[in-house]
């Protein structure tokens, strides 16, 4: 089931300033359809990137078991370089509330990233879930918020620009299934991204 294809930019945030400015579409870097969600950053004024999408309609997870998508990097390090950073879907539109998130200890300790395109598959039973009045307060059957974010990186970092990817963001049972509404990926993943890497990053990862 897929959230969100990232092959327009309808309902990703996309204001003026900030981490998450200057979000594009690109047609070339992408793993299916016709694009992905290109974020570009200039690591002289801001200390990180973030990528948000907020929609109206909402998405029923339904017996799927788990949170899949491409995110490609400039570094591999990049996450472990940030102060803070998370994954997170939400069924309130917003951050913090009626939340699943996957936050900055999860991902520094268990998750690993190379430079160029990475596959993420995430396990919801593993996510750490809000709660009101004692129960959690996600909704499987209402999912209608994505965001990812590394921030907190040094001045500079990554030569001055940072640019990520995400593409193919969507619900699965784990086993790498195509979505159930005929979405095929048209170009795999490469292993040789068009982006040089870093070889020595900025800031010394967080223990």
């Amino acid at each position: 089931v897929f959230l969100n294809n990232c092959d327009n930019l309808k309902d990703w945030l996309n204001p003026s300033e900030g981490y998450y400015k200057s979000l594009t579409i690109d047609t070339k870097e992408k793993t299916q359809g016709t694009g992905s969600v290109r974020a570009q950053v200039d690591m002289n004024k801001e200390t990180g990137f973030m990528m948000i999408y907020s929609t109206k309609p909402t998405v029923d997870i339904g017996d799927n078991t788990h949170l899949e998508f491409d995110l490609y990097l400039p570094t591999p390090n990049l996450f472990k370089d940030a102060q803070d950073c998370a994954i997170e879907i939400s069924s309130a539109n917003t951050w913090d509330k009626q939340e699943a998130e996957w936050g900055a200890k999860y991902i520094k300790e268990k998750m690993t990233f190379k430079q160029g395109w990475n596959h993420v598959r995430l396990a919801l039973d593993e996510a750490n879930y809000s709660k009101r009045l004692g129960k959690v307060d996600f909704k499987k059957d209402a999912v209608n918020f994505f965001r990812v974010y590394a921030i907190g990186l040094s001045k500079g970092y990554n030569g001055g620009e940072l640019v990520a990817y995400l593409d193919n963001v969507r619900f699965t049972k784990g086993n790498g299934e195509v979505p159930d509404d005929g979405s095929t990926p048209t170009v795999k993943p490469t292993d040789k991204p068009t982006q040089k890497p870093t070889d020595k990053p900025t800031q010394k990862p967080t223990d």
